[in-house]
């Protein structure tokens, strides 16, 4: 389950992409989570614009923070073919805020 949108912030920050996500929760579930990454990560490439401001996502993730899932949207692992979702300082400040 996911809702995306594009919020029209005014400057500095200027329109971004906010997205909220309840991926699948049993504790057997990774490659259901997996999936579910790779989804969002898709959207985000589609829909976001890369000079504006990054994409928020924010959701519990339902799993740890080595797991798969969590290491792909962190830019820490490939998945599906795919690879970071974000450039490291951007995404820093971004998971920073997602896990706080």
């Amino acid at each position: 389950c996911a809702l995306m949108m594009r919020i029209a912030a005014p400057e500095p920050v200027g329109p971004f992409l906010f997205g909220s996500c309840l991926p699948s929760w049993a504790f057997n579930a990774e490659y259901e989570r997996e999936l579910q990454a790779v989804a969002i990560a898709r959207w985000v490439r589609q829909h976001a614009d890369r000079n504006a401001f990054p994409p928020i996502l924010a959701a519990d993730f339902s799993a740890t923070p080595d797991s798969a899932g969590i290491r792909f949207l962190s830019g820490k692992q490939s998945l599906q073919e795919m690879s970071k979702i974000r450039d490291n300082l951007r995404q820093k400040a971004i998971w920073k805020m997602v896990r706080d």
